[in-house]
């Protein structure tokens, strides 16, 4: 997971226009900020009204360090920063749907697939969250780990073609089986 929350908080970075203080966030369960150089994560005890620290970090930090602190928090947090900026997380512009982009793996015991899946949609934009796709045994080479991703991302599940515009989009972008929501919006007079 730190991979992966890593590489997210980098390309935030590269998309930042300002300097300092980036974004405030905030979960079910924890509450913080990331700045350029640090994130701070905070549990929130919503009864109480308390918070406290979970872990204030640099980002240049050992990734065992970060690491330590478990990988649901790093999830927790990680799809709080990806629902503050989804498209920059997201986007890339030679192949929109990637395992780069669309998949974390998190090397374990067994190894396991996520894919960044739309969970709900909050009036006229996606609420994203990770959902395991796949575990493999921990001994998987990469060939085993590539044949998997690339299974997954031909998966109808998570990702779908639209027959209209030929995206490849998540499947929570799509309006039915055949178009997705921009031709459902542009062709068919859809309005969201």
């Amino acid at each position: 997971m730190y991979n992966a929350f890593k590489k997210a908080f980098e390309k935030l970075l590269k998309n930042n226009l300002g300097i300092g203080h980036i974004w405030d966030f905030s979960t079910d369960k924890y509450s913080g900020f990331v700045s350029d150089e640090m994130i701070e994560v905070f549990s929130v005890d919503h009864e109480a009204g308390a918070t406290s620290a979970v872990f204030s970090c640099s980002m240049d930090s050992e990734p065992a360090l970060i690491d330590d602190l478990g990988n649901e928090i790093l999830r927790e947090v990680y799809i709080a920063l990806l629902n503050l900026r989804p498209w920059v997380l997201l986007n890339d512009e030679t192949n929109s749907i990637n395992a780069d982009n669309w998949l974390i793996i998190i090397a374990g015991d067994p190894i396991e697939i996520y894919v960044i899946v739309v969970g709900a949609w909050e009036i006229s934009h996606p609420i994203w969250t990770l959902t395991k796709a796949t575990s493999l045994a921990k001994d998987s080479d990469t060939d085993k780990i590539k044949q998997a991703t690339d299974k997954i991302l031909k998966n109808k599940k998570y990702f779908a073609v639209c027959d209209e515009c030929s995206s490849h989009l998540p499947a929570g972008y799509m309006h039915s089986d055949t178009y997705c929501m921009g031709c459902a919006q542009s062709k068919h007079g859809i309005v969201y």
